[in-house]
């Protein structure tokens, strides 16, 4: 009896092995892209390397992306749009200034923290003062200015508090400072006599980061402990709602 050869698979057949087989390709590659950019740099990765990260052909990868510098742009979007999101209807939503500044502190470090690779990294690439990044950059700039607004009505009752600028500035910047302590604890491992005196670091607990980023915060706005644990316990409900 004869036997029936399996019909070929359909598609170009794939040349190595890719990390996140059950992926549509397109996110394969921007999470292989994401990991070879913040590891090797943009300079230094080319899409040849992404496809072979990928286990596709080059070609294949330009099907989907015409260009490095596209793979980057959505890397960048991707890291402030939800973000951007999330400021605007916390703008829109009314209710305690502070406790809506405390939530978008809260989801924005967290975006920053459990994306699939440390991509806030490459904000300060200069490749990305570019014009194709135009449209991050001013992303970027208005969700700084939702955070000017939040910024300017949190402030606690009577605190003597310095210029509006400064004020966005210092807590958009220690929001953005979980993207180098992610990269920091990403340079050393578990025992590898990282601590403050010599011994074991500790694992990174990001839970932690994030309730400390938004208290600091909010510290720099004049809050003091008990203020703090309000403001907490009302975002907290306001998220589990």
């Amino acid at each position: 009896m004869a036997t029936v050869a399996p019909a070929p698979a359909k598609g170009r057949p794939r040349v190595g092995v890719s990390a996140h087989p059950d992926l549509p390709a397109p996110e394969q590659i921007l999470r292989a892209a994401a990991q070879l950019f913040v590891d090797c740099g943009y300079d230094a990765t080319s899409t040849r390397a992404i496809a072979a990260a990928v286990g596709i052909r080059q070609a294949s990868l330009y099907y989907h992306f015409a260009s490095k510098a596209d793979i980057l742009a959505e890397l960048l979007s991707r890291t402030v749009t939800p973000s951007l999101d999330a400021a605007e209807r916390l703008l829109a939503d009314g209710g305690d200034p502070a406790v809506r500044l405390h939530e978008l502190v809260t989801v924005d470090c967290r975006l920053l923290l459990d994306a699939p690779a440390n991509v806030g990294a490459l904000y300060l690439l200069p490749e990305v003062r570019a014009e194709r990044f135009a449209d991050f950059r001013a992303q970027r700039a208005r969700l700084r200015d939702a955070y000017g607004t939040l910024v300017e009505q949190a402030a606690a009752p009577g605190a003597m508090l310095g210029p509006l600028d400064v004020l966005t500035d210092v807590v958009f910047g220690l929001v953005e400072s979980v993207i180098g302590v992610r990269g920091r604890e990403a340079g050393g491992t578990e025992g590898d006599g990282g601590g403050a005196d010599g011994g074991a670091r500790p694992v990174l607990d990001s839970g932690v980061l994030v309730t400390t980023v938004a208290r600091s915060a909010l510290r720099v706005l004049g809050w003091d402990e008990a203020g703090l644990v309000r403001i907490e316990r009302a975002s907290d409900a306001r998220r589990t709602a």
